[in-house]
């Protein structure tokens, strides 16, 4: 019993790990490990006698006669198993809110590379899974890419509230954007037109590079003006990032993305968990912490039916759209960027492109994480 717990742990780990890592999708790991299947039907069984079970525990104040009503339908259901198994993937999720965002404050451009790699790997799978395409799919490919290639941009931005925040003392950069779960990294929040004013407090601040700026000490008082999502959008962006990583193609954290909220996704759980460890509760953190999972939840529950009516029906075509949809938003993730009059806009990169070797060497790795993972995945799939 105490081994196939910790066992179910393990697997949500390895499956919420590689799911953090935008490209790699955590229904790969599941299909990978051998339980893909029971972790679907696990979600499919989320449904309205489940809740019916809750709400009459609740209703009959907690009797022994509801409670073993309740956890017969929960064991029915394998509820016990898909709680230990989300429990793991958040425990990745945690561990992985606490060095991914110094990544991105410290080295944006060669993350962003890595991504890339990533994400455009990841569109291998549903290719060598097509094989011969038919005219019809490669219109529905060309479709969903043209659609997100346009609706993307190159200046995408999500929905934000911007909120000012008064500097501490002898507080950095980094340390600033993370008083709120803020949408950017401390080097695109210095660039706002919003904290134009930084630039008479922090001398030199427009030749520094990203390292620099989230090492910049900002005097005591200054006033700092941070994006931060609003609550609908919290919801929106846990909704899509499940549906995407029910799919063993494109991860949930890659949709967070491309919706310009996993920095602030991955801000929030370590602001949360910072905040319990000294004692202290932050309450902008923890609620976008607590909608992304609430979207997460209503999501589970409602797209793993159409997720599967899809597959059933319309398999190649829903693959087809998969490959669309990767390819166009390769965009939101391009790792070449410049700032023209205070905008991060994508450009193509010279050979005199800072860092151009480290970003193309980081694409190549994440590249060939994927490659490797796509051959132990047929692998397994063979025997």
């Amino acid at each position: 019993m105490i081994k196939n717990i910790f066992t179910t742990a393990f697997k949500g780990m390895a499956m919420g790990t590689i799911d953090i890592v935008p490209g790699v999708s955590g229904g790969t790991v599941a299909v990978l490990l051998g339980f893909y299947e029971r972790f679907i039907a696990a979600l499919k069984n989320i449904d309205v006698e489940l809740f019916k079970a809750l709400f009459a525990l609740i209703r009959h104040g907690f009797s022994k006669a509801s409670r073993q009503t309740c956890i017969q339908v929960c064991r029915d259901k394998d509820l016990p198993w898909l709680i230990n198994l989300a429990l793991g993937i958040a425990c990745a999720g945690v561990c992985a809110s606490f060095f991914i965002p110094w990544l991105m404050d410290n080295y944006p451009d060669v993350t962003r590379g890595f991504f890339f790699g990533l994400v455009l790997g990841s569109a291998i799978q549903p290719i060598l899974t097509l094989k011969k395409p038919k005219l019809s799919e490669l219109a529905i490919t060309a479709f969903f890419a043209l659609v997100c290639f346009f609706l993307l941009g190159q200046n995408f931005e999500p929905p934000a509230n911007y909120v000012p925040v008064v500097a501490p003392e002898g507080a950095t950069m980094t340390q600033i954007v993370a008083m709120l779960p803020s949408i950017h990294t401390p080097d695109v929040v210095v660039n706002l037109p919003q904290n134009a004013g930084l630039s008479e407090v922090i001398p030199g601040i427009g030749s520094m590079t990203p390292v620099q700026l989230s090492e910049a000490t900002v005097p005591a008082g200054t006033q700092v003006v941070l994006p931060v999502i609003p609550p609908y959008y919290s919801f929106v962006a846990g909704f899509c990032a499940i549906c995407a990583m029910l799919l063993p193609g494109i991860s949930g954290s890659f949709i967070l993305l491309v919706l310009g909220v996993y920095y602030c996704a991955l801000g929030a759980a370590k602001g949360t968990v910072s905040g319990l460890a000294h004692g202290a509760f932050s309450a902008d953190h923890f609620l976008v912490l607590a909608l992304l999972a609430l979207g997460a939840v209503v999501g589970m529950a409602v797209f793993s039916r159409v997720l599967t009516w899809l597959f059933k029906t319309h398999r190649r075509g829903t693959l087809a759209a998969i490959v669309g949809i990767l390819l166009g938003c390769l965009r939101a993730v391009w790792p070449f960027r410049e700032t023209h009059q205070d905008t991060l806009v994508n450009v193509l990169p010279g050979f005199d492109f800072p860092r151009l070797g480290f970003i193309v060497l980081a694409a190549l790795v994440a590249l060939s994480i994927v490659a490797t993972a796509l051959i132990l995945q047929n692998k397994a799939a063979k025997s």
